[in-house]
């Protein structure tokens, strides 16, 4: 897809994406793949659009499906900072967040831990976050789907266009990528308290934990969230759960 020249001007005033090449294509098998095989070359400065994926994937390596043309996916590496240890599936979310207020004037996004967007109860979009190491150098690779038509094959998916937004894919991707830029700037305590206002409707509602150790599912509730990431969960029961991985399915029908 030709690139427009405002679009990468816009892209280039951004600090931390100042020397990043934009690629758009109309197809590929995943973006995150894509910038992989750039990363092993010792290219870590990219950003990849397309149109379609034909094996995009998520979290636990679940399948990102949407139909050609339908979502805003795309991935981008940079160098990690080791100085800073908030983690970049929560910055990237929060970023996606902000933009996507700002875009949308929607107050139905949320977020959910680690890295998904809800808009109401169903899911709008979602992050992967892979961290590497390429030539002693520890790179991230950050890879973003934000559904803009209505899913036609996912019951729990949520468009865009069904909250009302009709903001375009360029002017999103450079809001978020902006927001992201901005955000690296923050300390972790501040990203953690915005992280946390932003999560909204995430603190009232219910999830099916499924305990990867033991599989054992629960009922639980998120109470807290810490600087490194990790979620502190109230079981039914009263009992307290600290996690650092897992996944949390929303509970139909259920708020707490």
């Amino acid at each position: 897809m030709p690139i427009k020249t405002d679009l990468n001007e816009k892209i280039s005033a951004i600090p931390l994406f100042a020397e990043h090449r934009l690629t758009w294509v109309g197809q590929t098998g995943s973006t995150n793949d894509d910038l992989k095989s750039a990363a092993e070359k010792g290219d870590f400065s990219l950003i990849r659009v397309a149109d379609f994926q034909s094996s995009g994937r998520g979290q636990f390596d679940r399948k990102w499906e949407a139909e050609p043309d339908a979502s805003l996916m795309f991935s981008f590496s940079f160098v990690l900072d080791l100085a800073s240890s908030f983690p970049i599936s929560l910055l990237a979310g929060l970023a996606v967040l902000k933009a996507l207020k700002v875009e949308s004037k929607s107050n139905r996004i949320w977020l959910k831990w680690p890295n998904d967007i809800y808009a109401g109860r169903k899911k709008l979009g979602g992050i992967l976050v892979e961290n590497l190491c390429f030539a002693k150098r520890q790179v991230a690779i950050v890879g973003i789907g934000i559904n803009f038509k209505p899913a036609l094959k996912v019951d729990d998916a949520i468009s865009l266009e069904e909250i009302g937004c009709s903001v375009t894919k360029e002017a999103l991707l450079v809001a978020i990528l902006s927001e992201f830029s901005s955000l690296r700037e923050l300390d972790s305590q501040t990203l953690l308290q915005q992280w946390a206002d932003g999560a909204g409707d995430f603190w009232n509602s219910e999830f099916i934990f499924k305990d990867p150790t033991t599989g054992r599912e629960r009922v639980v509730r998120p109470v807290d969230i810490f600087a490194d990431g990790s979620l502190k969960l109230k079981v039914e029961n009263a009992e307290e759960l600290k996690i650092n991985s897992g996944r949390l399915v929303l509970a139909k029908h259920r708020a707490a």
